[in-house]
C-alpha cells in the first residue's frame, strides 16, 4: 500500500515521544519516498496529568520534534525534501481523544489583528527564541524580565487556562471564561460539566478540522 500512497500521517505521543514502532513504520515510508507530516498527540496529559508549565510543554514538545527530525535525517535515504516545522504547518497538535487540535496557523489567525502583526510573520515568532515582552508589546530573541516565549504566552497559556478552570469546577469562572473568549454554547451546553464541558469547549475553541 506504501507505494501507492502521497503521503503519510505520524501520530506522536507529546508524552511518549517517538517510539519503536513509530520509528519502524516511518522508516519503512522513507524508503518508499513518502513524506511525512505530523500530529503530535495527547497534548491534554502534559497538562491534566503531568502538571506542566508552559515552558515545560514546550521544551517537552521540542525535545520529541528534536528526536524525530533526527531520525529522519538519518534514514531519508532517497534523499527527500523533508523540512518538518511548526512554522510551516506541517505539525499539528492537540487531542484526539477529546476531538481538538490546532497548528500554529490556528493561533496566528487568533492573533493577527490583536498583535497587528500578518499571519505569516506570528508563524515564526510562535515557535523557537522568540519572546515576547509582555509590557512594552515588543519581540525579542533572548529571554529576559517580563518576557514569556511566544509559543507559551500565545498559544499553550489559553489552552491551559481552559483546561485548569473547567477541571476548577467553579461556574462563575467558566461562565466568565466562555464569554471572555468568545465561545458560543447553548443552553443545553452550558448544563454540560467536568470533562463532558472541557471537551466542548475545547471542540469549539480549537476545532480538529482546522488543525
Amino acid at each position: 500500500a506504501l507505494r501507492v500512497t502521497d503521503g503519510c500521517l505520524v501520530i506522536l505521543c507529546c508524552v511518549k515521544g517517538v517510539c519503536v514502532q513509530t520509528e519502524t513504520v516511518l522508516k519503512q515510508a522513507l524508503n518508499e519516498s513518502i513524506k511525512p507530516i505530523v500530529m503530535m498527540n495527547k497534548l491534554d496529559r502534559l497538562i491534566m496529568e503531568l502538571d506542566l508549565s508552559s515552558e515545560e510543554v514546550y521544551q517537552q514538545l521540542y525535545s520529541h520534534l528534536l528526536r524525530l527530525s533526527s531520525f529522519i535525517d538519518m534514514h531519508n535515504t532517497t534523499e527527500l525534501n523533508i523540512d518538518l516545522h511548526p512554522s510551516k504547518c506541517n505539525i499539528a497538535f492537540g487531542c484526539g481523544l477529546m476531538g481538538w487540535g490546532f497548528s500554529l496557523k490556528t493561533f496566528a489567525e487568533k492573533w493577527t489583528l490583536k498583535l497587528n502583526k500578518p499571519v505569516d510573520e506570528l508563524l515564526e515568532l510562535f515557535w523557537g527564541e522568540n519572546y515576547f515582552n509582555i509590557k512594552s508589546g515588543t519581540w525579542h530573541k533572548e529571554p529576559g524580565p517580563n518576557r514569556a516565549r511566544g509559543f507559551c504566552y500565545f498559544v499553550i497559556k489559553p489552552i491551559i487556562r481552559i483546561i485548569k478552570t473547567i477541571t476548577k469546577g467553579e461556574k462563575k469562572d467558566i461562565d466568565f471564561l466562555i464569554n471572555n473568549m468568545d465561545i458560543k454554547l447553548t443552553n443545553d451546553e452550558k448544563n454540560n460539566t467536568g470533562k463532558d464541558l472541557l471537551k466542548l469547549v475545547m471542540q469549539k475553541f480549537l476545532p480538529n478540522a482546522n488543525s
